[in-house]
Order: C-alpha cells, then sequence, then structure tokens
C-alpha cells in the first residue's frame, strides 16, 4: 500500500530544508486491473516501488480517504493531502534541487518554489 519518494535527497534530516513537508512514503493502487487492486505492491513491473514526476505515475498514489491520501514526511509525521493541481498531492515537497536552473528551490503541487 505504499511506494517510496526516489527523488528525495540523500541527508541527515538536519540538513534536510523543510522536512516537514518532503514527503517520503505515499498510498498507493495498483491500477493494471479494474477497479484498481488495493492488495499489493511490489512483486512485478506492473507495480511501482517508487514514485517520479517526471511520467504519469500520479496514477498509482491512492486517494482513498476522503479524497485525499496520507503520506509519511521525512521529519516522521503523517499528513492528508488533497490530489492538487499536480494530481501528486497539494501538500508534499517531492524533491530538492541542488543544481542548474532549479538550485535552491524544491517541487511541490506543479511548480518550483524557492526554499
Amino acid at each position: 500500500y505504499v511506494a517510496m519518494n526516489y527523488d528525495g535527497i540523500n541527508e541527515k534530516i538536519g540538513r534536510i530544508p523543510r522536512p516537514s513537508e518532503l514527503g517520503v512514503i505515499f498510498e498507493l493502487q495498483e491500477v493494471a486491473y479494474n477497479p484498481p487492486a488495493e492488495h499489493f505492491v511490489g512483486g512485478s513491473s506492473a507495480n511501482r516501488e517508487y514514485i517520479t514526476i517526471w511520467s504519469d505515475n500520479y496514477k498509482y498514489l491512492a486517494y482513498r480517504h476522503n479524497g485525499g491520501m496520507n503520506f509519511l514526511c521525512a521529519d516522521g509525521h503523517v499528513e492528508w493531502t488533497k490530489p492538487g493541481n499536480s494530481n501528486y498531492g497539494e501538500k508534499p515537497i517531492w524533491f530538492f534541487c541542488g543544481h542548474g536552473s532549479c538550485n535552491g528551490k524544491y517541487w511541490k503541487d506543479g511548480g518550483y518554489y524557492s526554499y
């Protein structure tokens, strides 16, 4: 039922900007079935052990709690979010950028913001 955010940064929690917003584990569904299956994650190529924003993987996120989903943040607490503009949730930060034109920014609900 969960998927890890593979695009996070590999840092000690004290060095992660905004750890209370960085999503690391999300609820997931298997969409190869109609209706989507709730019974497993992992074990075949049809499943997703990690989600990225560079594809249509948002369809695997399971908004099953009153139109929203729960996700675990880097600081250890759990938040609830609606799908938002991006379908990746309006609350979680998906990754921090430390190089190039996005240096010093993070990606959240379809846009880059400075931290």
